[in-house]
């Protein structure tokens, strides 16, 4: 018996997941593993979300390379966002400090379009989680480049 795919839950999962491999091979009936069975999935009650899902997701990359979004002008200090700039999706954050900064909106893992994050102030992937700061720079991945830097005009101090 093997568990294994815990990524940066290593430390809970790996220790629930030792707990109900040793009540495996003692036999005992642990009261995990029924929430943890492979098989526990019911594919007719989940039929519906996964739909639900799938367009979202489909929605989402459609929507993602139409045209539109604002203007660097439109971003107030602290503020990021996704612009089209001359028909490309640009990601710009306008730093109170060092003015404005803009990126490449393409996610270096598979190229899905980043969303800024307002509470992190980080621009995020939907599609698989990749995080990168406010400057372009990996967070977490599974992405391991950075955002590619772009120049654009107003809005915020050019840098």
């Amino acid at each position: 018996m093997v568990a294994t795919g815990f990524k940066k839950w290593g430390m809970t999962n790996g220790t629930a997941a030792a707990i109900m491999l040793s009540e495996l091979i003692l036999g005992r009936p642990g009261r995990w593993l029924p929430v943890f069975d492979p098989k526990r999935l019911n594919l007719g009650a989940s039929v519906g979300s996964l739909i639900k899902e799938n367009v979202n997701v489909a929605t989402r990359m459609i929507g993602d390379r139409l045209p539109g979004g604002g203007s660097p002008h439109d971003l107030g200090p602290g503020e990021g966002a996704v612009l089209d700039h001359d028909g490309e999706k640009v990601a710009a954050y306008n730093d109170p400090a060092q003015g404005l900064r803009a990126m490449s909106a393409r996610c270096t893992h598979l190229g899905c379009i980043v969303a800024f994050n307002t509470a992190e102030r980080t621009f995020d992937c939907p599609c698989h989680g990749s995080r990168f700061d406010n400057d372009g720079r990996v967070i977490e991945g599974p992405a391991t480049a950075p955002l590619e830097s772009k120049q654009i005009t107003g809005g915020g101090v050019e840098r």
